[in-house]
């Protein structure tokens, strides 16, 4: 009898609880800054004969976004980044020979849809996102400082 009745309690714990914590919504953060690192590759700044490029080498990039909430699913975000590759000429099979210095910093804004939580049926919450903005290039070859800054945009998903 005792152990039937604790199957009973336990079972209505269970079904009145259930409900109030399917009942609960968590809010999404209004607004977050998220810190990053990550590797920078880019292209061929010019390519030539053969397979010679000159271009930015692979570096670290250090950055951090922002992202303000508009309503559930929705955020606008904006990204800064930087990064110090160097220049180089590349030729297969030899790699890259480093030339000058350089850096590159990427801005960009956007905005981001998501897809709202369900409770516990994903550990993610998938998204899709686009925006514009730039990148400035530096080059330091000597004496000499040269700076282009052209137009760049994303799209992702996740």
């Amino acid at each position: 009898m005792p152990n039937r009745l604790l199957w009973a309690a336990s079972l209505a714990a269970l079904s009145a609880a259930a409900p109030l914590h399917a009942q609960q919504q968590t809010a999404a953060p209004r607004f977050q800054i998220t810190p990053y690192a990550g590797y920078l590759k880019s292209g061929a700044i010019v390519s030539g004969p053969i397979g010679l490029a000159l271009r930015n080498a692979g570096a670290p990039i250090y950055g951090g976004e922002m992202s303000v909430a508009l309503t559930r699913g929705v955020a606008l975000f904006g990204n800064v980044g930087y990064s110090q590759p160097g220049l180089e000429v590349g030729a297969p099979i030899l790699g890259g020979l480093q030339l000058a210095r350089s850096s590159v910093l990427v801005y960009d804004a956007g905005v981001r849809l998501s897809l709202p939580a369900t409770a516990g049926a994903l550990p993610f919450t998938p998204f899709v996102q686009a925006g514009a903005g730039a990148m400035r290039q530096e080059f330091e070859i000597g004496p000499v400082t040269t700076r282009s800054t052209n137009l760049a945009y994303n799209v992702g998903a996740g």
